[in-house]
């Protein structure tokens, strides 16, 4: 679990369950799952991002599908984060699913009690840059899948 932002500790950061995804030249497992709990303000967007187009870039994700999925995220994220204005204690748990060609990205907020709902626009967004989306009462999964033609490019 990887946690950022300040605590009443001070700031800290737990790191665990990242194989060796990100070493030149490693073996990755068949999935490598990856935890990331941050504080639910629209600040805290930016890690979200870099996270996600780390891991796509990773996997092999064209800079389009990085672009497409970090898009995909950051709408969710920025909404729960406004939905959710008044809660300085909230938290967004990001779960990335990491697999030959595939991220899935599940988005919970912690202590919300309403359901989660996305407004048409970003269903919309959501529909035009992932391969699937899903919205539950818990949270939003967005699933994105490289293309065959990565890394095959005929300009």
């Amino acid at each position: 679990m990887v946690t950022l932002g300040p605590t009443s500790v001070g700031s800290r950061v737990h790191v665990a369950n990242f194989g060796e995804m990100g070493e030149q030249g490693a073996t990755r497992s068949a999935t490598d799952i990856v935890d990331l709990a941050v504080p639910l303000r629209v600040d805290f967007a930016v890690s979200v991002r870099i996270m996600t187009a780390s891991l796509a870039a990773d996997v092999g994700f064209t800079v389009d599908e990085i672009d497409d999925l970090r898009l995909g995220v950051s709408e969710v994220f920025t909404l729960f984060a406004d939905h959710d204005l008044a809660a300085a204690d909230e938290r967004c748990r990001v779960t990335y699913v990491v697999s030959d060609g595939e991220i899935s990205v599940t988005m919970k907020r912690s202590g919300s009690r309403d359901p989660v709902e996305l407004d048409p626009l970003a269903t919309s967004i959501l529909a035009s840059v992932v391969d699937e989306h899903q919205v539950d009462a818990d949270g939003v999964t967005v699933v994105k899948r490289a293309s065959e033609a990565s890394g095959d490019s005929n300009d």
